[in-house]
């Protein structure tokens, strides 16, 4: 439930007297925030500044950006919340917006309703003036991109209550937010209206790393070694939400089956919905999405056109961009190619679950589906081949980590792929010190044993390279796989040196 607070202003005393009110329950609202630590520390640096401050947060879907701002700001002064509703006209939007004035900021008089946002602007700054020798306050504008649709005017009236009225109150926070990234940096971010260069944090908020997912399980008492996060984050991809739905006393395995295979499981829709509420035209990103998720190798730009049947130009481009901002697809470089030249990958570890093992299960065909079934996967070249898939996608979104657990951070200057006529390296880490990382990722769930043949096949790849790409760099082979490998001949010949699970959590 919503704790909604209420600031009651005495005019002869100029303070607030707090009053709470919890709508579902009597506890405390204030709930911990797993991980975050350097949002947490970006926010606590905002609330103790001596002048007003603008937040701008974007991220995807369900990531946990609401959750983040109300937990932190919720206790620490007048806290106002408005939230978007998509398809919502200008009219509605005003109608929730002046409800809201009414249920969450003690007035003695009705609020009024209004026309445009300008004079539901000029209401809320007549309101908030006498509370501004007090405490904080928070103004939380949350699915902004709902809210300040082409026609509605709300961006114009924001602009002008900011530079005319709250920016001139020090103890003023104005918090926008919104799941749509590339909306927010294009319309907030980079605004080139009243908002310009006014902004003084902005808080993109990824999915919890491995190790707040660890640590997000611990802090709801569910012990999983570190394997099984792996495999719960190839499904989740460490999204806030989607861990929520993860039960004590129940396997990964199991967890997924719950979460994704039984009829009405949670996750079951969640991809009808998730495209639909980012993106206009959202059936072009999701044909884009579909592409990807069916090449392991990625597509180049004109693959992608080929493969969509789409014609290549600034439509086009600014669908992958919006992807790439949302967190859905990232580019990778050709190793000593031209700037543009490289490889778009899916990302996003749902998405590619969802289309690999959900998207042709009809209701009906669920109904049918055994309680194991996830578990009866296990051991099948699909299974296999989908773990190989996801677990390369981990490590590609996971590259800073692997450069931290082989002291790469000073002279690692990107992430590369490379192929060429039959052989491909999907990463390589180029370096300052006239050195490269070939890496070679195998998902396996138990110790890996390389063959002479396994070795000697890995060196010519490695020389291969080299011929072909007529680099003069040292070049390192290097294993990244879930528990290692025995460190026999086989090893000692083809590898220098190697990355596992538990240096995902470093």
């Amino acid at each position: 439930g919503f704790i909604f607070f209420k600031g009651v202003y005495h005019a002869k005393s100029c303070k607030i007297s707090h009053i709470w009110r919890n709508i579902k329950s009597k506890k405390a609202f204030m709930r911990n925030v797993c991980g975050r630590e350097e949002e947490l520390k970006l926010l606590k640096k905002l609330l103790n500044a001596n002048e007003a401050q603008l937040l701008a947060v974007y991220g995807r879907r369900r990531v946990g950006k609401t959750y983040l701002i109300e937990n932190f700001f919720q206790d620490k002064g007048v806290f106002f919340r408005f939230t978007g509703m998509k398809g919502a006209t200008l009219k509605e939007h005003l109608l929730i917006f002046q409800k809201d004035m009414s249920k969450q900021l003690v007035i003695d008089k009705k609020v009024p309703s209004f026309r445009n946002w300008l004079e539901a602007f000029f209401y809320l700054g007549d309101i908030l003036k006498p509370l501004d020798c007090t405490k904080k306050i928070i103004l939380f504008f949350d699915e902004l991109p709902w809210i300040a649709t082409r026609k509605s005017g709300f961006l114009k009236a924001l602009e002008h209550f900011w530079n005319h009225t709250f920016s001139k109150n020090q103890n003023a926070i104005l918090v926008v937010c919104g799941s749509a990234a590339s909306w927010m940096i294009e319309k907030i971010v980079y605004n080139k209206g009243g908002l310009h260069n006014r902004l003084t944090a902005q808080i993109r908020l990824e999915p919890f790393s491995l190790k707040e997912t660890e640590q997000y399980l611990q802090y709801k008492n569910i012990d999983l070694d570190r394997k099984q996060i792996i495999d719960l984050y190839m499904v989740t991809g460490g999204v806030a939400k989607y861990l929520n739905y993860v039960e004590k006393g129940l396997s990964v395995a199991q967890n997924i089956q719950n979460m994704c295979f039984n009829y009405g499981a949670p996750l079951l829709q969640e991809y009808n919905n998730l495209f639909a509420s980012l993106f206009d035209n959202h059936e072009d990103h999701e044909q884009i999405i579909k592409v990807l998720a069916n090449k392991r190798i990625g597509f180049s730009y004109s693959e992608l056109i080929r493969a969509t049947k789409k014609k290549p130009g600034g439509y086009f481009s600014l669908i992958l961009t919006e992807l790439k901002e949302a967190g859905f697809i990232d580019f990778i470089p050709s190793f000593e190619k031209k700037k543009k030249e490289g490889k778009y990958y899916l990302i996003d570890e749902y998405s590619f679950f969802y289309l690999t093992w959900i998207k042709d299960l009809f209701q009906s065909k669920l109904q049918q589906l055994s309680k194991d079934h996830w578990l009866s996967m296990y051991g099948r070249a699909q299974h296999a081949a989908w773990s190989g898939f996801a677990f390369e996608t981990l490590c590609r979104k996971n590259i800073k980590q692997i450069i931290k657990a082989l002291k790469l951070e000073v002279v690692a200057m990107q992430a590369v792929h490379w192929q060429e006529k039959g052989l491909q390296i999907d990463l390589i880490i180029d370096r300052r010190d006239n050195s490269m990382n070939l890496c070679e990722i195998k998902y396996y769930n138990q110790e890996l044993n390389f063959s002479p043949e396994e070795s000697k096949k890995l060196l010519f790849r490695r020389e291969q390279f080299r011929e072909k790409s007529k680099t003069k760099k040292t070049l390192f082979n290097t294993l990244i796989s879930i528990y290692g490998a025995k460190k026999n001949q086989s090893f000692l010949a083809a590898f220098d040196n190697e990355i596992t699970v538990e240096d995902f959590f470093i």
